[in-house]
């Protein structure tokens, strides 16, 4: 049986609440018509330093419909070698640019959490991409909640519960929406199942850009099973090893071949970050 949405509105907070159900909350235009041009434009600079890159599949090496980037201490990527998390740009090498406080604001707002994400996931949707039923279930902290931005076009957003299968409902991502997984639906299927074209005006080139903040380190490493000896192995390699995948530091020096960075869509893909117009 579906449950129940119902909307909250409270004077303490601005923002209309939308409990899509236990755990999945949607914060209908939290970021205005106004926040959203700018932050567009100071995303533009970010993605100068950390280009676009296509993500593979592990097994068959398909590529992603999205192209992404990311943001913070950790970036999560896909390749031949599995889902991970690694402190570097897979083709520049280079550690990923910091999370801007406006998306830091946002996450210890509507997340309620007190620890800072550690990744933000920067996923670019032409109108024909899509995003299959998953879980985000990488990261070592599973009590830290996933909290999404959505900006540019419509995306339909789809959520199912913590098992492969079973029953789903969609609901729209509009640009300066919000949306949070936590509680008992921080593992919850979810995806998109299309990008509505023609939607939106912010970005030039029409589409939709996604970020997603996680936490990936654990809050407490003795609250998850670790031994005094793992704990502390995890937090020396931490400090000087790029790689980590769901609490473990993976030790390999696969790159994403550098013909994935091809430097005319790097450049297309910057502009198509350029705010254009002043209606989302």
């Amino acid at each position: 049986m579906r449950s129940a949405t119902f909307v909250e509105w409270s004077a303490m907070s601005p923002y209309q609440i939308v409990h899509i159900k236990p755990g999945v909350i949607h914060y209908p235009g939290y970021f205005d018509v106004g926040e959203q041009v700018k932050l567009v434009t100071s995303l533009r600079s970010l993605v100068a330093d950390a280009p676009m890159f296509t993500p593979t599949m592990p097994r068959t090496g398909k590529p992603f419909s999205v192209q992404m980037t990311n943001l913070g201490s950790l970036g999560w990527i896909s390749d031949r070698q599995g889902y991970r998390y690694q402190r570097t740009h897979p083709v520049t090498q280079l550690p990923w640019p910091p999370i801007p406080q406006w998306l830091l604001d946002a996450w210890h707002e509507v997340g309620d959490y007190p620890l800072d994400p550690e990744a933000c996931l920067v996923n670019l949707y032409s109108t024909n991409a899509k995003m299959g039923l998953h879980q985000d279930r990488d990261e070592a902290d599973l009590e830290a909640p996933v909290v999404s931005v959505s900006l540019g076009d419509t995306g339909v957003f789809r959520v199912g519960g913590t098992a492969r299968g079973g029953p789903t409902r969609s609901f729209h991502l509009e640009s300066g929406d919000v949306v949070v997984l936590t509680g008992e639906s921080r593992l919850s299927f979810h995806g998109i199942d299309r990008v509505i074209g023609k939607t939106s005006t912010l970005l030039r080139d029409g589409g939709r850009l996604n970020l997603t903040m996680r936490r990936v380190s654990p809050r407490d490493l003795s609250r998850i099973g670790y031994s005094r000896e793992r704990a502390a192995a995890h937090v020396a390699a931490q400090k000087k090893g790029p790689y980590l995948m769901a609490g473990r530091i993976v030790e390999t020096k696969l790159r994403i071949p550098q013909a994935r960075l091809n430097p005319a869509a790097r450049t297309s893909l910057i502009e198509r970050l350029t705010p254009c117009g002043s209606k989302p």
